[in-house]
């Protein structure tokens, strides 16, 4: 199959015939922009850049379907493990963040001490001088 698409093109005052894009068996490509008959008769046809349209010889590899993510489970809810660390004297969020880690878990606590902060399980004190807060039981 072959496929042409034909611009007129001023260069130098002059208007030129110029092919925009080639496609087909036919051609054999030269350079960027420049194609041949594969019959070696007639001529170099030069080319603008392809626009990401336009049709592309060869089928397209079928996609591969992305692996889902399943979902782990763990011996404690994070509720759980959250309030067996709090309580007592209580902890920082780097330690609950530690353990949280040496857990098994991906990401950190916070979601989980924001979700508890606002349901009045367990009490914020921040920390003087330095990042993060002590968290105890309410």
């Amino acid at each position: 199959m072959l496929w042409i698409e034909l611009r007129i093109v001023a260069i130098s005052g002059r208007l030129r015939l110029a092919a925009a894009a080639v496609r087909g068996d036919e051609f054999k490509k030269l350079g960027r922009g420049i194609y041949e008959l594969e019959t070696g008769k007639a001529a170099v046809k030069k080319a603008k850049k392809v626009s990401k349209k336009s049709p592309k010889s060869g089928a397209k590899k079928p996609a591969t379907p992305k692996a889902h993510h399943k979902r782990k489970k763990y011996a404690k809810t994070a509720e759980q493990l959250v309030l067996g660390l709090v309580q007592g004297k209580g902890a920082t969020s780097a330690e609950i963040n530690r353990a949280w880690k040496d857990g098994g878990r991906i990401g950190r606590a916070d979601n989980t001490l924001n979700k508890m902060l606002k349901d009045g399980k367990v009490k914020r004190t921040p920390l003087k001088g330095q990042k993060g807060s002590t968290y105890t039981l309410a």
